[in-house]
């Protein structure tokens, strides 16, 4: 039951509709408890041509009961619709606000394909709202009152066939066990091959051109295999499973028969008598079955919940209880920072450096270097694995990371955009200001790279930016980076997707920006006369930090 905790919350949210949704079927599984019996009072009436008064009274009391029942039923089978969609979508959206705030090192042991499988698998939590886990309240009191019933009409027979209760218990029982075995790796295949099937569709252009798709299909292939193979496993257990409910069930009505058969013939028990006891026997037995299907079903939704549980479980980037920044940040000291990638490859070792406002530095170093790495720990993307980040002479450690990211723009040579219009991309979450972009757009006569835009600014952009081309994404990358008056701005090689023409105006507009922290990461002799930080170079030799500065 611990597992389910985490649900609780979702659920007060909808506790009125699900309480009397419970209450209703509840109630009407008790109006119908009689039923059995007066359908054996109406087959001795039958067989004794009692009265016709009598017999069409049942009748009508067996339909009105079937009647309301239908009623409570489809109504329950809607609102438990409603609270099954509302609460997944509930969960969903935090799952995926929850996955926004994972650090970025999460997403380097982790695939974007395998992370939105473990979220879909919120889906699978639909059969707790479904009319018969609901109806097993409802079942506890029907299972209770048949059996009593059951005894009253004739305890010898009720007493002998429950003697086939354990063993559907039994049956029960060990199909739970291996179907919760085989739902857990069933559901990590299952996200394994939604990756394999992401990484293909987002690669499609690469194994195009390299035709590299025989090879590709090889590696989905034995995805899938594996995933069949743990389909088969699961669902041969249920197979299985089912076949035996029903063979017992078989059996305990063909020796009820038998055992009825031998009383009437002694004259011990009538015909309607025999019906009514069959087919409470019948409720007994069917209940049985029911709870066993029930915690057969369960097990899949149990190992669905253990698993939304350990994504709720993963450390997120914290920032409530930390320093928020509220003044402009005026420097950024680096002390002795170390960073290892994925914990197997040493990028950065013991750097030191400092940067100040009012200052634009070029950052160079060979390939690989960790350049890029460097002002992604300083955006807080990543944690440093050794050393200390200062920004006003406060530890980084102290800094939340959205606040610190709400204080530095970031323009790098894969940019990314997101589905909206150009103005959207450029201001995002900003107030529009439209006025200061249309400024910056005539002061640098740059006024005619929006104009190539089907529609301007108010071009439509898909997701990613797809149906741009590199360098426009660069450029509208670019403007929300200046017109974002952020403290720090980081340029990762924003010149290498746009025309010289276009480099011109961008190496213009980026020399111009004042009172603010620039770093610059590009080959281009343009920037020779920003302060120079060859990485490498600092880091062997940490006594040439001053002449740096």
């Amino acid at each position: 039951m611990t597992n389910y905790k985490f649900m609780f919350k979702y659920l007060r949210k909808v506790r009125v509709s699900l309480v009397f949704t419970i209450l209703g079927i509840i109630c009407s599984s008790l109006l119908t408890m009689p039923v059995p019996y007066l359908n054996g009072r109406v087959v001795d009436i039958l067989i004794e041509k009692g009265s016709k008064a009598n017999f069409y009274q049942l009748v009508f009391i067996i339909f009105f009961v079937h009647a309301v029942k239908y009623v409570v039923f489809t109504l329950s089978r809607i609102v438990l619709l409603r609270i099954n969609v509302n609460v997944i979508n509930d969960i969903k959206v935090d799952m995926i606000q929850r996955a926004l705030r994972f650090p970025m090192e999460f997403y380097l042991k982790k695939d974007a394909g395998y992370i939105v499988a473990r979220i879909n698998e919120c889906n699978n939590l639909s059969s707790l709202f479904s009319t018969s886990i609901i109806s097993s309240f409802s079942a506890i009191i029907d299972f209770v009152f048949s059996i009593l019933i059951a005894l009253y009409i004739d305890y010898r027979i009720t007493l002998i066939m429950l003697i086939f209760l354990p063993l559907i218990a039994y049956i029960s029982h060990q199909t739970a066990q291996s179907l919760k075995k085989h739902s857990t790796v069933l559901l990590e295949h299952s996200a394994n091959v939604n990756n394999l099937l992401f990484e293909t569709i987002n690669s499609i252009e690469a194994i195009k051109l390299n035709n590299y798709q025989n090879k590709q299909v090889d590696i989905v292939s034995g995805g899938l295999t594996a995933f069949v193979s743990s389909f088969l496993k699961k669902n041969k257990s249920i197979v299985y499973f089912a076949e035996n409910l029903s063979a017992i069930a078989r059996l305990n009505s063909v020796v009820l028969l038998l055992i009825a058969g031998v009383f009437i013939f002694m004259g011990e028990l009538t015909v309607g008598t025999y019906v009514a006891l069959s087919q409470y026997m019948l409720k007994i037995v069917g209940n049985v079955t029911f709870f066993s299907s029930i915690a057969v079903q369960l097990k899949p939704v149990e190992v669905s919940v253990e698993r939304i549980r350990e994504f709720f479980s993963y450390p997120i980037e914290a920032d409530s209880g930390h320093t928020q920044l509220d003044v402009p940040i005026k420097q950024v000291k680096i002390v002795d920072v170390s960073y290892n990638y994925n914990g197997t490859k040493q990028v950065l070792q013991n750097l030191s450096l400092q940067l100040n406002a009012g200052k634009h530095y070029r950052l160079s170093g060979k390939n690989g270097s960790g350049k890029s790495t460097l002002l992604k720990i300083i955006s807080g993307l990543y944690s440093a694995d050794a050393g200390e980040l200062f920004y006003n002479s406060i530890s980084h450690r102290d800094i939340g990371k959205i606040s610190l990211r709400n204080r530095i723009g970031f323009v790098t040579h894969q940019c990314h955009l997101f589905k909206g219009t150009i103005l959207d991309n450029v201001f995002l979450e900003t107030a529009y200001n439209q006025s200061r972009l249309e400024s910056v757009l005539r002061k640098y006569g740059i006024e005619t790279y929006v104009n190539d835009f089907k529609e301007g600014l108010q071009t439509e952009v898909k997701h990613g930016g797809t149906n741009l081309s590199a360098g426009q994404r660069q450029f509208v990358s670019f403007l929300r980076a200046v017109l974002s008056d952020k403290d720090i701005l980081f340029f990762d090689e924003p010149l290498s997707n746009v025309d010289a023409k276009t480099q011109k105006k961008m190496i213009e507009v980026i020399g111009d920006i004042n009172d603010k922290i620039v770093v610059v990461i590009s080959h281009s002799s343009a920037f020779d006369k920003y302060i120079q930080i060859d990485i490498d170079e600092v880091m062997e030799v940490s006594s040439q930090l001053e002449d740096f500065q």
